[in-house]
């Protein structure tokens, strides 16, 4: 029988903040899961060992706390953004499309496995329709899609990811529906954007008392972005450090009442969702690729009692492209040539990712001879930017409302 003293992680969050460190009451809680939560409070500590105490143990002197400790989460369809937002630079949200549903209007399919069709906002104002395929013409009928019906296929009205039928017959749409897509843009900045963390746990058989911890302050100190033979799903392990802490079992605790809960979308990206471009074409004979924008954002402590205070340094981007050695690839890279490199995620319901690294330096890298493979060249990529042409522009289209 399980021992209910026992607690573990029920429940972590994201909350949007426009102040760095602030503790908000009400806030809208993004709920989200996690393969890893090692963010936690650190007391400072020192050990100052005294003479004249008869050789007696000294106790350790101990000071303010850092805030820090990585997340550890899947790259999923609805945390990219909040992820850009966090580490790469603030985001400007419109709708993913501006299109209405029309009658009688022909409509585009899927270009490719890798793209989506045509999109469009439903009269509903919470749903967006996106077009999985089309027969003939492809041409809308007289109404709407009624999304209020019941689904012959499952008994229950419409719901996320089901297909609906628009002009059944020779010249057919079918659309996914999808809760409303939102488009998120920005480009790397200096001026970060901090978020708030909470996160509860509870005893294993969830009667016991909640133990509530909140984290505000936050700074992702990284984002990767990296595929290789055998990838499954893209994940990220993000470092953070963070301003400002409270649980429940201090005397300066003030409950949380949300002003909204939104569960962040659980669908990730899986190896095939991925492509990378140089220069407009995807590498060839490439079997490993990475690039990491590090941030490397510090904390350290004010003299005002209490106070912490953020630094926010000049970022710093590098990876490489493993790929099979050419005579050809090796003459390239020898004059460090600058290319644009675009890393694009995206599925055919809807969700996409793209990035955008206008100048990136491929470098002279190391030619690998081994007994099991043909030899491989390692080419190191180095991503630079000014004032007037960012290190990294992005573009989502997610259902998240962040």
């Amino acid at each position: 029988m399980a021992n209910e003293s026992n607690y573990s992680l029920k429940e972590v969050a994201f909350i949007k903040e426009t102040t760095p460190g602030v503790f908000q009451t009400t806030p809208k809680l993004y709920k989200l899961g996690v393969m890893g939560f090692a963010l936690a409070p650190t007391q400072k500590t020192e050990q100052n060992t005294e003479l004249g105490q008869d050789g007696q143990a000294t106790a350790m002197d101990t000071g303010s706390l850092d805030i820090a400790g990585n997340l550890n989460m899947k790259s999923k369809t609805g945390l990219m953004p909040i992820l850009l937002h966090s580490v790469v630079g603030k985001s400007t949200k419109v709708d993913a499309t501006t299109d209405d549903w029309t009658a009688a209007t022909v409509y585009i399919g899927p270009a490719d496995k890798f793209s989506a069709g045509q999109m469009v906002k439903h009269s509903d104002g919470t749903h967006t329709l996106v077009v999985k395929s089309v027969a003939g013409t492809g041409t809308s009928g007289a109404t709407e899609p009624d999304l209020t019906a019941i689904n012959p296929a499952t008994g229950q009205v419409y719901k996320e990811y089901d297909t609906i039928v628009d002009n059944p017959g020779a010249n057919q749409i079918t659309w996914i529906v999808r809760k409303k897509l939102y488009k998120h843009t920005g480009t790397s900045d200096i001026d970060m954007q901090s978020l708030g963390v909470y996160a509860k746990s509870n005893t294993a058989q969830g009667g016991g008392v909640n133990f509530e911890q909140y984290f505000t302050g936050i700074f992702l100190n990284s984002i990767s972005f990296a595929k290789a033979s055998g990838t499954i799903v893209y994940k990220q392990d993000v470092p953070t450090v963070g301003l400002n802490y409270r649980d429940n079992t201090q005397l300066d605790w003030q409950p949380l009442a949300p002003s909204g809960t939104v569960e962040i979308e659980d669908k990730s990206f899986s190896f095939n969702d991925m492509k990378v471009t140089i220069a407009g074409v995807e590498p060839e004979k490439a079997s490993e690729f990475n690039l990491t924008l590090n941030r490397n954002v510090t904390v350290e402590d004010e003299v005002k009692q209490g106070s912490k205070d953020y630094n926010v340094p000049v970022m710093t981007m590098d990876g490489n492209l493993k790929l099979k050695f050419t005579k050809e690839k090796w003459a390239e890279v020898y004059d460090n040539p600058t290319k644009e490199l675009v890393i694009t995620y995206a599925n055919r319901s809807g969700d996409k990712i793209s990035l955008t690294f206008p100048n990136v330096k491929t470098m002279l890298g190391t030619k690998e001879t081994t007994t099991d493979k043909y030899d491989y060249i390692t080419v190191p990529l180095s991503a630079s930017g000014s004032a007037s042409q960012k290190t990294l522009s992005y573009e989502t289209i997610t259902s998240t409302d962040w």
